[in-house]
């Protein structure tokens, strides 16, 4: 399956102009030509990696090779619901009754990193690339060197 990088468009609704007026005020149409559209969309991303990097859950080994998987289902879907996704890790996790508990204890930001990180993990693996480091992975390695 090889995966082409899609270009990505963001619709201007009303929730992105009240960023932009709540910043200085601005909603009208130059806003665009002047590209602060753009800055605050291209700062939304910005925030949303830091989410994402920052809050990848700790999971062990065994909870990984349950959810990681489920991630190849993803792969080239159109419908990028995260509640949908998140639903679907879920259905994964329901015969162990300890991870079931730690996904629903998720707070929102590490439900958004957790399906981020299984996003980029299969993006990479179907495109040959270095896959994304899940937490735990590099102890693991140091551990079976030893």
């Amino acid at each position: 399956m090889d995966q082409m990088a899609r270009q990505t468009t963001f619709y201007v609704d009303a929730a992105a102009l009240a960023i932009v007026a709540a910043r200085d005020g601005e909603t009208a149409s130059t806003g665009r030509r002047n590209g602060k559209r753009s800055l605050v969309f291209r700062e939304l991303l910005r925030r949303y990696d830091i989410v994402c990097r920052r809050d990848v859950p700790e999971l062990g080994a065994a909870d990984w090779a349950t959810l990681l998987p489920v991630g190849e289902s993803w792969v080239g879907k159109t419908d990028i619901n995260s509640d949908l996704r998140m639903a679907s890790l879920f259905t994964a996790a329901a015969a162990n009754e300890r991870l079931l508990k730690r996904l629903g204890e998720l707070a929102a930001g590490e439900r958004v990193a957790l399906i981020d990180l299984i996003e980029r993990y299969w993006v990479a693996k179907t495109r040959g690339a270095t896959l994304p480091e899940v937490p735990g992975q590099s102890e693991r390695r140091k551990a079976a060197r030893r």
